[in-house]
């Protein structure tokens, strides 16, 4: 006697079709564009939108069409009615948005081949005729060529991710390619994608951030001294042009950066500094980034404010969040102080014109005396 109940699947038959209980939502794009209300997204009409699908993932975004029909078909029965297509542009993986079968290496990747667009506009028709909407991730491991005029290209992981975030060539390539697909010309549904209300939601550069990414460079890739300093040139213009230390936002950019720290590494991390040697900033070669000098002794004094402001929302920041742990600032604690101030050095000081008279005579008779106390050098001191 066996011991197995012999069960028949079919590949495009699911066990249990439910698909009669959506029939009235076909096809996908009846009710029009989907928009965000609140907290939710709805169509056009005012029907309310949900979704529950599955992921169609490199390759198999562009089947051949007697499967594309047969999958659809078979995504219905199971009461799917969203379908994320994911890393189209994969070099790895074929048919892609550039080619249908591996060959001969591609030196360029800004024309789209049109065999593998019209596997999808057909995938997307089928989809669309069973009430299947669309989340279409546009750029997610495209590999620049040398040929699409990138510099480096091949230093840099898929998609360049986060130099594609600010080189100026890379914004653009990326703005080239979405003209390209979303001006694409359906002949299966009659209208080009960017008009066809199938498409619900759009990912234009999937999972890339600045500085995640850039750490991933660091860690993973060779790292390309021409994208490293064309950020850091940015960010140094930026910091130039919204006064830096200067600014009476700077203490809302640095606090917004130390949440982030604090609660990112809070569990972890005990011991923490605000400020790295305050007085460079205001009294020293870090202090060129802005203006703040000694012989501009309100651009110094500005900059110190600015810069206590955001030590003290930072104090009381972790004293929320992490009472246990301790915090500071890193002093360089270097100082000189003349025991005694001579004739000359009076002078020098009333030429500065920075002082009044009265303090000018007090430090005529000034004598420094007493002892002075020091740690081991690298000791941490907290209040």
């Amino acid at each position: 006697m066996s011991r197995y109940i012999p069960t028949y699947w079919y590949p495009n038959r699911m066990p249990v079709d439910i698909s009669f209980v959506f029939e009235n939502e076909k096809p996908a794009g009846k009710h029009g564009f989907c928009r965000v209300k609140g907290d939710k997204f709805e169509f056009e009409d005012g029907t309310p939108a949900r979704f529950w699908g599955v992921i169609f993932n490199g390759a198999t975004c562009f089947p051949e069409k007697e499967y594309a029909e047969g999958v659809a078909k078979r995504l219905a029965q199971a009461g799917c009615n969203i379908a994320r297509f994911h890393q189209m542009d994969a070099e790895w993986a074929t048919p892609n948005l550039y080619r249908v079968t591996a060959g001969k290496r591609l030196v360029s990747t800004r024309e789209l081949s049109p065999e593998s667009m019209d596997r999808l506009c057909y995938l997307v028709k089928c989809l669309k005729d069973q009430g299947i909407y669309i989340k279409a991730d546009i750029t997610t491991y495209r590999k620049f060529k040398s040929g699409d005029g990138v510099m480096d290209a091949d230093l840099l992981s898929d998609n360049m991710k986060s130099v594609a975030l600010y080189a100026p060539t890379m914004i653009e390539l990326q703005k080239e390619f979405a003209m390209k697909f979303w001006n694409t010309y359906n002949p299966y549904t009659g209208m080009k994608l960017k008009d066809d209300p199938v498409f619900v939601l759009i990912d234009i550069s999937n999972e890339n951030d600045t500085f995640t990414n850039y750490d991933n460079h660091k860690l993973y890739n060779k790292r390309s001294k021409y994208y490293d300093d064309m950020f850091l040139n940015m960010f140094r213009k930026w910091v130039k042009d919204n006064g830096g230390l200067l600014s009476e936002e700077f203490p809302r950019w640095y606090l917004r950066y130390a949440e982030v720290c604090l609660r990112e590494f809070g569990d972890r991390v005990k011991y923490w500094s605000t400020v790295n040697e305050p007085k460079l900033n205001v009294y020293g070669p870090l202090a060129r980034a802005v203006g703040a000098t000694p012989e501009d002794i309100d651009r110094a004094i500005k900059a110190v404010h600015h810069m206590l402001i955001a030590h003290f929302g930072t104090v009381k920041l972790l004293r929320q969040l992490w009472p246990d742990a301790k915090i500071g600032s890193v002093h360089n604690a270097s100082e000189i102080y003349c025991r005694s101030f001579e004739k000359e050095d009076i002078d020098y000081l009333r030429h500065r014109g920075i002082f009044d008279e009265g303090f000018l005579a007090y430090l005529e008779g000034f004598r420094f005396t007493g002892d002075v106390w020091a740690v081991p050098e690298g000791t941490p001191i907290f209040p």
